[in-house]
Protein backbone atom coordinates (compact mmCIF):
# COMPACT_ATOMS: atom_id res chain seq x y z
CA UNK A 1 0.00 0.00 0.00
CA UNK A 2 1.41 3.42 -0.94
CA UNK A 3 2.28 5.84 1.81
CA UNK A 4 -0.22 8.67 2.34
CA UNK A 5 0.98 12.14 1.42
CA UNK A 6 -0.74 13.57 4.47
CA UNK A 7 -0.11 12.98 8.14
CA UNK A 8 -2.71 13.78 10.78
CA UNK A 9 -1.76 15.26 14.13
CA UNK A 10 -3.48 17.12 16.92
CA UNK A 11 -2.86 20.78 17.57
CA UNK A 12 -3.83 22.39 20.86
CA UNK A 13 -4.33 26.15 20.87
CA UNK A 14 -5.37 28.67 23.49
CA UNK A 15 -9.11 29.39 23.21
CA UNK A 16 -8.39 33.09 22.67
CA UNK A 17 -6.22 32.26 19.66
CA UNK A 18 -8.94 29.99 18.24
CA UNK A 19 -11.55 32.73 18.75
CA UNK A 20 -9.34 35.26 16.96
CA UNK A 21 -8.80 32.87 14.03
CA UNK A 22 -12.53 32.16 13.78
CA UNK A 23 -13.21 35.90 13.43
CA UNK A 24 -10.84 36.07 10.46
CA UNK A 25 -12.26 32.93 8.83
CA UNK A 26 -15.88 34.13 8.59
CA UNK A 27 -17.18 30.55 8.30
CA UNK A 28 -14.35 29.19 6.16
CA UNK A 29 -12.53 25.97 7.04
CA UNK A 30 -10.08 26.42 9.93
CA UNK A 31 -8.15 23.26 9.09
CA UNK A 32 -7.33 24.53 5.59
CA UNK A 33 -6.37 27.93 6.98
CA UNK A 34 -3.98 26.44 9.53
CA UNK A 35 -2.47 24.11 6.92
CA UNK A 36 -1.86 27.09 4.66
CA UNK A 37 -0.13 29.02 7.47
CA UNK A 38 2.14 26.11 8.33
CA UNK A 39 3.10 25.38 4.72
CA UNK A 40 3.75 29.09 4.05
CA UNK A 41 6.02 29.23 7.09
CA UNK A 42 7.95 26.12 6.02
CA UNK A 43 8.41 27.53 2.50
CA UNK A 44 9.44 30.98 3.77
CA UNK A 45 12.03 29.31 6.01
CA UNK A 46 13.44 27.55 2.90
CA UNK A 47 12.77 24.13 4.40
CA UNK A 48 11.03 22.70 1.31
CA UNK A 49 10.92 23.36 -2.41
CA UNK A 50 8.55 26.26 -3.25
CA UNK A 51 6.88 24.13 -5.96
CA UNK A 52 5.47 21.97 -3.16
CA UNK A 53 3.92 25.10 -1.73
CA UNK A 54 2.37 26.01 -5.08
CA UNK A 55 0.85 22.51 -5.33
CA UNK A 56 -0.49 22.80 -1.82
CA UNK A 57 -1.87 26.30 -2.41
CA UNK A 58 -3.77 25.04 -5.45
CA UNK A 59 -5.28 22.18 -3.41
CA UNK A 60 -6.22 24.59 -0.62
CA UNK A 61 -7.75 26.94 -3.17
CA UNK A 62 -9.86 24.11 -4.62
CA UNK A 63 -11.05 22.99 -1.21
CA UNK A 64 -11.73 26.54 -0.03
CA UNK A 65 -13.91 27.12 -3.08
CA UNK A 66 -15.71 23.80 -2.43
CA UNK A 67 -16.34 24.90 1.16
CA UNK A 68 -17.74 28.24 0.00
CA UNK A 69 -19.87 26.56 -2.67
CA UNK A 70 -21.27 24.16 -0.08
CA UNK A 71 -22.23 27.03 2.22
CA UNK A 72 -23.81 28.97 -0.66
CA UNK A 73 -25.83 26.00 -1.86
CA UNK A 74 -26.95 25.28 1.69
CA UNK A 75 -28.13 28.88 2.14
CA UNK A 76 -30.00 28.80 -1.17
CA UNK A 77 -31.39 25.25 -1.19
CA UNK A 78 -30.97 23.75 2.26
CA UNK A 79 -29.88 20.18 2.95
CA UNK A 80 -30.48 17.06 0.89
CA UNK A 81 -28.94 13.57 1.15
CA UNK A 82 -27.17 14.08 -2.20
CA UNK A 83 -25.67 17.39 -1.04
CA UNK A 84 -22.08 16.33 -1.88
CA UNK A 85 -23.02 15.56 -5.47
CA UNK A 86 -24.73 18.95 -5.82
CA UNK A 87 -21.61 20.75 -4.56
CA UNK A 88 -19.28 18.78 -6.83
CA UNK A 89 -21.46 19.41 -9.88
CA UNK A 90 -21.61 23.14 -9.10
CA UNK A 91 -17.83 23.24 -8.59
CA UNK A 92 -17.01 21.39 -11.81
CA UNK A 93 -19.33 23.73 -13.73
CA UNK A 94 -16.84 26.53 -12.99
CA UNK A 95 -14.20 26.38 -15.78
CA UNK A 96 -11.42 27.82 -13.58
CA UNK A 97 -12.16 25.36 -10.77
CA UNK A 98 -12.16 22.47 -13.26
CA UNK A 99 -8.83 23.63 -14.78
CA UNK A 100 -7.31 23.84 -11.29
CA UNK A 101 -8.69 20.39 -10.44
CA UNK A 102 -7.11 18.99 -13.64
CA UNK A 103 -3.78 20.54 -12.62
CA UNK A 104 -4.00 18.95 -9.15
CA UNK A 105 -4.81 15.48 -10.51
CA UNK A 106 -2.39 15.85 -13.43
CA UNK A 107 -4.81 14.39 -15.96
CA UNK A 108 -8.25 14.62 -17.55
CA UNK A 109 -10.63 15.37 -14.67
CA UNK A 110 -13.22 12.89 -15.96
CA UNK A 111 -10.80 10.00 -16.45
CA UNK A 112 -11.06 7.18 -13.90
CA UNK A 113 -8.28 5.20 -12.21
CA UNK A 114 -6.07 8.12 -11.18
CA UNK A 115 -4.82 7.72 -7.57
CA UNK A 116 -4.38 11.50 -7.27
CA UNK A 117 -8.10 11.90 -8.03
CA UNK A 118 -8.97 9.50 -5.23
CA UNK A 119 -7.04 11.58 -2.70
CA UNK A 120 -8.45 14.97 -3.68
CA UNK A 121 -11.97 13.59 -4.11
CA UNK A 122 -11.89 12.21 -0.57
CA UNK A 123 -10.73 15.61 0.65
CA UNK A 124 -13.55 17.28 -1.30
CA UNK A 125 -16.13 14.99 0.30
CA UNK A 126 -14.72 15.67 3.77
CA UNK A 127 -14.70 19.41 3.06
CA UNK A 128 -18.38 19.36 2.02
CA UNK A 129 -19.33 17.43 5.17
CA UNK A 130 -17.34 19.83 7.34
CA UNK A 131 -18.91 22.88 5.68
CA UNK A 132 -22.42 21.89 6.75
CA UNK A 133 -21.72 19.56 9.67
CA UNK A 134 -22.87 16.65 7.54
CA UNK A 135 -23.78 13.35 9.18
CA UNK A 136 -23.00 10.30 7.03
CA UNK A 137 -25.88 7.95 6.29
CA UNK A 138 -25.11 4.33 7.13
CA UNK A 139 -26.62 1.01 6.15
CA UNK A 140 -28.03 -1.41 8.77
CA UNK A 141 -24.57 -3.02 9.01
CA UNK A 142 -23.03 0.37 9.90
CA UNK A 143 -21.21 1.05 6.63
CA UNK A 144 -21.49 4.42 4.88
CA UNK A 145 -23.99 4.44 2.02
CA UNK A 146 -22.25 5.19 -1.27
CA UNK A 147 -24.20 6.44 -4.27
CA UNK A 148 -22.95 6.03 -7.86
CA UNK A 149 -22.46 9.09 -10.07
CA UNK A 150 -22.03 9.38 -13.82
CA UNK A 151 -20.84 12.22 -16.01
CA UNK A 152 -18.86 13.86 -13.20
CA UNK A 153 -15.32 14.06 -11.85
CA UNK A 154 -16.48 11.72 -9.06
CA UNK A 155 -17.71 8.16 -9.53
CA UNK A 156 -19.51 7.96 -6.17
CA UNK A 157 -20.32 10.01 -3.10
CA UNK A 158 -21.24 9.26 0.49
CA UNK A 159 -24.90 9.94 1.20
CA UNK A 160 -25.65 12.14 4.19
CA UNK A 161 -28.62 11.73 6.50
CA UNK A 162 -28.59 15.19 8.08
CA UNK A 163 -26.45 18.17 8.93
CA UNK A 164 -25.87 20.35 11.96
CA UNK A 165 -25.59 23.68 10.13
CA UNK A 166 -28.67 25.86 10.35
CA UNK A 167 -29.66 28.52 7.87
CA UNK A 168 -28.00 31.80 8.72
Amino acid sequence: MPQEDNMKFTLTLDRRVVAAIQKVLEGRDMNLYLQHLIVAHVINADLIDPTIGKEFDLKVSLLTRVHETARNIFRAQGFSPDFTEKVVRASEADPQWLDDYAAVVGDDPYKTGNPRKHKINRAIGACVREAIGGVVATSPNGKPILEPVSGSIIQKFTRMESCTLTTE
